[in-house]
């Protein structure tokens, strides 16, 4: 991988927020590290360019959290003091010691905006794999505070302990009725699952993998099939059942197998929401494998400029690296083309594909992320 641009750009965007003025996901330093993986840096220049309009001033603070920091879980307002204490951590510890204390602590709110939380951390992770630079410790400290101040756990730890695969248990999984209204804030729709034990048992009844890097490898291969199935329906939910289990793989990768194990029970749960609160169920049906050689489809997504589109080839190719299946191709393919297919079609006309989610003041439609 060459990060030459990547600094620069990480640079660029040290006064970002976290979340664009529309209220989505700031995607930006993951799309920025996505291109550097993929070898595309020469597009981030542009894509930066692009996005700067989007993006809103991060909000500063004096202070920092301290020891009294659990009870500010989930508080927004104090992202500024959550940036601060992560900052001052990573002064003291090495990255790695930073994420082992951490991790245990957020993960349990990895649904935080929709999963993004834990994603941004795992890019910024593999930056530092690749060199430690101050700009990629100040978005290690950012990516943390994000999870931190959008802290939102699912109702139930995913003690898994029951005899079923990951393949069984995806399948068994209890699945919220088809009239649900679930437009708004995908994260939203998920805490309706809070109202269901079924919900709870079903994630339980998981037996724990004896390797979780290989689990979450198998668990990325069945978010491209949920994907798959439902990419008429809710496309830009459920490709995070993919790009969510890369994302910790790679970070598992940094981590002690110990928290390994607890990062995939964590992650299980959160891919498990999204099946049960968006997907039709996880079928046996078998994809076409597409013909588009990884290069093409790279090409394509960078040139669409789509957040997700980058983010999404640049997981799939790396997930069918370690995990040969035609799934994750047809799935970055499936996205790529949804998103140059439509590109001329109005905020109403997205939102009613099922490509865009409506923001819940009813006022705008963003792509979900």
């Amino acid at each position: 991988m060459s990060y030459a641009a990547h600094d620069l750009a990480l640079d660029a965007l040290r006064r970002a927020a976290p979340e664009q003025r529309n209220g989505a996901p700031n995607h930006a330093p993951m799309v920025v590290e996505a291109l550097a993986a993929l070898g595309r840096e020469d597009a981030v220049r542009k894509w930066i360019e692009r996005a700067a309009p989007r993006l809103a001033e991060s909000p500063q603070a004096e202070s920092a959290l301290g020891p009294d920091w659990q009870p500010r879980l989930g508080d927004y307002a104090r992202l500024g003091e959550w940036q601060n204490l992560f900052r001052r951590e990573l002064e003291a510890l090495a990255w790695r010691g930073v994420l082992e204390r951490w991790l245990p602590r957020l993960v349990p709110g990895s649904m935080a905006a929709g999963t993004h939380g834990i994603i941004r951390c795992a890019h910024a992770a593999r930056a530092l794999e690749n060199a430690v630079t101050p700009p990629r410790l100040t978005e290690l400290a950012a990516a943390l505070a994000y999870c931190a101040a959008r802290y939102r756990a699912i109702e139930g730890t995913p003690v898994l302990a029951g005899p079923l695969t990951l393949e069984a248990a995806s399948a068994q999984l209890p699945l919220l009725e088809p009239g649900t209204d679930r437009r708004g804030p995908p994260p939203k729709v998920v805490e309706r699952l809070n109202e269901r034990p079924d919900f709870a048992w079903a994630v339980s009844r998981l037996a724990q993998p004896s390797d979780p890097l290989s689990a979450l490898g198998e668990l990325a291969e069945i978010g491209a099939r949920l994907y798959l199935r439902d990419a008429d329906h809710h496309p830009p939910v459920l490709l995070h059942a993919v790009t969510g289990p890369a994302a910790v793989h790679s970070l598992a990768e940094q981590v002690s197998p110990a928290l390994r194990s607890t990062l995939f029970a964590y992650m299980w749960q959160a891919v498990a929401a999204w099946a049960a609160a968006f997907s039709s169920g996880l079928s046996n049906e078998q994809w076409e494998p597409t013909d588009e050689t990884w290069d093409e489809i790279i090409d394509l997504a960078v040139a669409s400029g789509d957040d997700h589109a980058i983010k999404l080839t640049e997981a799939c190719r790396r997930m069918e690296g370690l995990r040969a299946s035609a799934s994750f191709r047809a799935a970055a393919s499936d996205w790529v083309h949804r998103v140059v297919d439509t590109r001329d079609w109005s905020s109403e006309r997205l939102v009613a594909a099922g490509i865009r989610t409506r923001l819940s003041d009813g006022k705008r439609a963003v792509a979900m992320g």
